[in-house]
């Protein structure tokens, strides 16, 4: 796997910029930028994917196998932090309007896809001759339950997406108290998760999004003491990130320090794209098909382990990329002509700005 891991790494390194001494890119969170951060990690959630269909150790495998574990569900935090930045966004610039298109044309925009996602594993789950309960296969249309796709993520955004609704639906054009009442609905969600024993996945990372909403209101002040001295508070971040994980290193990983700590390296994320730009037609691309290549991933995963392709791991993980963008591609063109006969015109749905590594 460190083969897959160098490639990624210079893929990464391709058009690399840095910003001039006391300077920064302003456009650190514009949507080119958000987008290729957000690839770069749903290429990492494909190599952990294949990780639950193979066995992977040994010197070549190891240092992935590392990274895969201290990263965790880290992986997801910048798809919930954008999502939540750029719903936020919206919602000040356009107002109320967007506001009230956000359940057809956010929500149910990507749960058709999701849905239509769902068809093609119940199609392989049939072939593959796994049975499938009633109930289970019902559920999984929501992300409540799976048949072999991801499924957490799509829930968990759809939620979030309403929730974001309900709130400026309550408070219409103030903005503060929306937010306000986004951090306490999706607290909510997150205990409402817990109560009904889903995976920590279900609720561990979620509360990246109002964190996003709230930097949207935040970012003109932040941006304006960076001008003043950036090294003096990259310094101080770089002090108060090194204290916490000292005195924090022994720790149980409850959801509220996981939740510090996903914050902690979302910060990080902010801090060096503002001071690096990581932008190229690769990553632009994986980013323009990010959640197609994220909820079909699994399909040819499942149908090369049905046929036995599992003991040949490094061409596992090769067919099944090159399988998973050719989907994509398709997937996509029939979802741009779905929607341009439903909303009017073609608009790319992404990774509701994730997924996991579950």
């Amino acid at each position: 796997m460190i083969f897959f891991l160098l490639i990624l790494l210079g893929i990464v390194f391709l058009n690399m910029k840095t910003a001039k001494a006391g300077t920064y890119f302003d456009d650190y969170c514009a949507p080119d930028n958000t987008k290729s951060i957000n690839a770069i990690f749903t290429l990492l959630i494909f190599l952990s994917h294949t990780e639950g269909y193979l066995d992977f150790g040994g010197v070549l495998d190891d240092p992935y196998l590392a990274l895969r574990s201290y990263l965790g569900q880290f992986v997801v935090v910048t798809f919930l932090f954008y999502s939540g930045y750029g719903i936020m966004e919206s919602i000040s610039k356009k107002g109320w309007p967007y506001v009230r298109t956000i359940p057809f044309h956010r929500v149910f925009r990507v749960w058709y896809h999701f849905a239509i996602a769902v068809l093609l594993y119940t199609a392989m789950a049939l072939f593959t001759g796994r049975e499938l309960p009633l109930k289970h296969w019902l559920l999984a249309f929501t992300g409540w339950t799976a048949i072999g796709n991801s499924n957490w993520y799509v829930f968990v955004i759809l939620a979030l997406y309403l929730l974001a609704f309900v709130s400026f639906f309550v408070f219409r054009r103030h903005r503060v108290p929306a937010v306000m009442l986004m951090f306490v609905l999706s607290f909510t969600l997150a205990a409402f998760n817990m109560a009904m024993d889903q995976p920590d996945r279900y609720y561990n990372t979620l509360m990246l999004f109002p964190f996003g909403m709230l930097f949207s209101l935040v970012k003109p002040y932040i941006d304006r003491l960076l001008r003043r001295s950036d090294l003096l508070w990259y310094l101080a971040f770089a002090g108060v990130f090194a204290a916490y994980y000292y005195f924090n290193a022994n720790r149980d990983d409850s959801v509220l320090h996981y939740t510090l700590r996903c914050l902690m390296g979302m910060a990080l994320v902010l801090l060096f794209t503002m001071k690096v730009q990581i932008k190229n037609s690769i990553l632009l691309w994986v980013g323009d098909h990010v959640f197609s290549i994220y909820i079909l991933m699994r399909l040819p995963m499942i149908f090369l382990e049905h046929f036995g392709f599992t003991d040949h791991k490094y061409s596992f993980v090769v067919v099944s990329f090159i399988a998973t963008i050719l989907l994509a591609v398709f997937f996509d063109a029939v979802m741009d002509r779905l929607d341009r006969l439903i909303f009017g015109r073609s608009k790319k749905t992404a990774l509701p700005k994730t997924q996991s590594v579950g």
